[in-house]
């Protein structure tokens, strides 16, 4: 995490998780050297030898599994989305320094148990020597290193053998196919899904306003706002544009009803009775005449109607308009990220209305919305990519095409 830091790549609570992945990843090697080193006829060298023949036999493994999972993670560093992006290249640098510490700190680590065990020095202790090495501390008899494990032995003699027989054939081939239809099966019933209450520990204060929130307003309704930014408000233009959009957002069943608080029909309502002369109808709507239209808002502003809205106006040091704010909720009808994200659309749909003054929908949680859109499209891109290159990279260092192609499609059944 310091060397990435250093490097600049920016850092969240989702790169936590990763020391977890790395743990994974640096066990499964040292799985491999230990099996090697552990091995009957590397068992009685000499321990810069048994070191030396170790690393010689699981150091292509090993390093043809740390080339491929950093070719991926290098893939997905290329994301657009950036904390995929700063995921990946934390990934990255932690399987390269993982690769090198087993090559290192592991195999001196070896060599320091060889040393021990050629000198018959107890393991938890190993300033003591055995009284009696060769003495099973459970059960009865003498214990030989060169004695294969239980797992070893059934693996050898019975989970093998039935394996590779015509009926074991048919059997994990089936079984395959089962687990690749169930995968792909699968695939078509996920549903996407994000809330911020995830991330909240259960312990937190903002629980307490998570449970009032659920009792009163329901857990799903999102907060959204349509802003408008400087411009001509007084043109005819804008204020039927502003019409239409209020149409549409009444019209909207997406949204919770009644949740707008929207300052344009009370102004429309309030120029009808203090300054009627000035109103005119424009393509069926009713407006203020440009020139009456400042000062009409200006009244609006100072008087009792217009005090609900004084929060979501923002005036000029000359009494203009300058920006506006129309807050609504979402509605809770549906579930998942696909409606979220629909519900996006349409509110953006209705912002485009109001073009004149630049008007824009957002709410907090449209950042994930905007994500999840091109998350199908990232997932397909970044797994071309790594298996494109896991590919590769097992073709040249297998140096088989053969053996290349059952792994990359292993790694699609899995990743399925």
């Amino acid at each position: 995490f310091g060397l990435g830091l250093w490097f600049g790549i920016t850092f969240s609570s989702l790169i936590i998780t990763l020391a977890f992945l790395l743990l994974g990843l640096g066990t499964d090697d040292t799985y491999v050297l230990v099996a090697a080193f552990q091995h009957p006829d590397v068992m009685y060298l000499e321990p810069r030898e048994r070191v030396a023949e170790a690393m010689a036999r699981a150091g292509s493994s090993i390093s043809v599994t740390s080339l491929t999972d950093l070719v991926a993670f290098l893939a997905g560093s290329y994301s657009s989305i950036p904390v995929v992006e700063a995921f990946c290249q934390f990934a990255a640098i932690g399987v390269t320094l993982d690769f090198f510490l087993q090559i290192t700190f592991f195999a001196v680590a070896m060599y320091m148990a060889g040393e021990r065990e050629s000198k018959e020095k107890l393991d938890c202790f190993c300033c003591l020597t055995a009284s009696k090495p060769d003495k099973k501390l459970i059960g009865k008899g003498e214990f030989s290193r060169a004695t294969p494990e239980m797992l070893t032995v059934f693996l050898q003699n019975t989970y093998a053998p039935r394996l590779l027989s015509a009926p074991g054939k048919v059997v994990a081939m089936s079984l395959g196919g089962l687990l690749l239809a169930l995968g792909i099966y699968g695939c078509t019933q996920i549903t996407v899904d994000f809330q911020y209450d995830w991330f909240i520990p259960d312990n937190s204060y903002y629980q307490d306003t998570i449970t009032i929130r659920e009792r009163y307003w329901g857990s799903q309704e999102v907060p959204v706002s349509v802003y408008s930014f400087e411009g001509d408000y007084s043109s005819e233009t804008t204020q039927t544009q502003f019409s239409q959009m209020t149409t549409e957002l009444d019209d909207n069943d997406l949204l919770v009803s009644g949740s707008c608080i929207n300052w344009w029909p009370e102004f429309v309502s309030f120029a009808e009775v203090n300054a009627s002369a000035s109103m005119q109808t424009v393509n069926g709507e009713r407006i203020v005449a440009p020139a009456d239209f400042d000062d009409t808002l200006l009244n609006f502003y100072n008087d009792d109607a217009g005090s609900a809205f004084t929060g979501y106006l923002t005036l000029t040091s000359d009494s203009v308009l300058r920006l506006t704010e129309t807050p609504c909720r979402d509605d809770a009808g549906g579930s998942g990220i696909p409606y979220r994200t629909k519900q996006m659309d349409k509110m953006r749909e209705i912002a485009d209305i109001c073009s004149s003054v630049g008007a824009v929908a957002w709410g907090p949680a449209y950042w994930s919305h905007d994500a999840h859109k091109i998350f199908l499209r990232e997932i397909i891109v970044n797994l071309a990519i790594a298996l494109g290159g896991v590919f590769l990279i097992t073709t040249l260092m297998l140096g088989s095409l053969v053996p290349s192609i059952i792994v990359t499609l292993l790694l699609i059944v899995i990743d399925i």
